[in-house]
């Protein structure tokens, strides 16, 4: 990737279809790009049936170098999952160098308070995980 490079990605989705909701989403995220002066932004707009075709490009995007940002107005809009997220923060986004930032919950991977913030979600993440492996692997009463 171009390390001069300034690419973001948007990335809004709408379980309803709700044009409303997402021209909502991409006007928060844009307006908020606008102080970082973006070479470029790319929108990656889902819906339910959709949205993984879209996850899908943005991660390919990713990983061609095409995206050194992402952003989206909600955490929850990315993933819902606490066990996803962090796979896109603390594998994905931080191997392929890419920024994230969420408007609502001011979380910002790339400063001290986000990388702290990622931390106490991953051992979250860690503990449902092993909760759930501990659920499913409970011996079945008759």
């Amino acid at each position: 990737m171009n390390n001069n490079q300034n690419s973001w990605a948007i990335y809004i989705r709408s379980a309803t279809g709700n044009m409303e909701s997402l021209q909502e989403q991409k006007d928060i995220c844009e307006k908020f790009l606008q102080n970082m002066q973006p070479t470029s932004i790319v929108l990656y707009e889902g819906n339910v049936a959709s949205n993984m075709d879209q996850l899908q490009r943005l991660i390919q995007d990713i990983k061609d170098g095409k995206i050194n940002g992402v952003i989206v107005s909600k955490l929850h809009r990315l993933t819902r999952s606490l066990v996803d997220f962090v796979y896109f923060f603390n594998g994905f986004f931080e191997e392929h160098n890419v920024s994230f930032i969420s408007v609502a919950e001011s979380f910002d991977n790339s400063t001290a308070a986000g990388k702290f913030t990622l931390k106490i979600l991953k051992i979250f993440a860690e503990f449902e995980l092993k909760e759930r492996a501990r659920f499913f692997n409970l011996p079945k009463d008759d």
